[in-house]
Parts: structure tokens; sequence; C-alpha cells
């Protein structure tokens, strides 16, 4: 389960997501081949190349299927004294 918050202090979002309430089972998106390839675009972002170090990032995704979730829940905090 995860959990966006958005906001201020006198009124918040809470966003919650759940991945299996919309595809009906987890599912792993762990590379196992990540590793590998950590210390390069590490290398790459801290020496400004961005563009580069995204490139990589993005090729080693090539060929996952990448879902989209959309909000599970939404709740809204208000303090009514501010």
């Amino acid at each position: 389960m995860g959990a966006m918050v958005f906001g201020r202090v006198q009124q918040e979002r809470i966003a919650l997501n759940e991945s299996s309430f919309w595809f009906g089972q987890p599912h792993d998106y762990d590379n196992p081949e990540a590793n590998k390839y950590f210390a390069q675009i590490r290398d790459l972002a801290f020496a400004g190349k961005f563009q580069e170090a995204e490139k990589a990032e993005f090729s080693l995704k090539a060929g996952q299927t990448i879902r989209l979730n959309g909000e599970l829940a939404a709740s809204i905090l208000q303090e009514p004294r501010l």
C-alpha cells in the first residue's frame, strides 16, 4: 500500500493506492540485473549528465510492463481553527 500527501497546514489530502486492487495480484517489478548498472547511473547523475543517466535507467526497464494505478481512496483532513 502506498500513500501520497498533498496540501498545506490548514488542509491535507491523503491519496491511498494498492496495486493488487487494480490488477488482482501483487507483482514484483524488481530487475535482478539493475544492481550491475547502479554505479554507472549514479556517476552519470553526479557528473550532471542527467539525460544519459535517464537513458541508462530507462534501458533497464525495457520489456517490462509498467502499470499505472488510479487512486484507491482519498481523504481530506482540515484544521478548522486555522
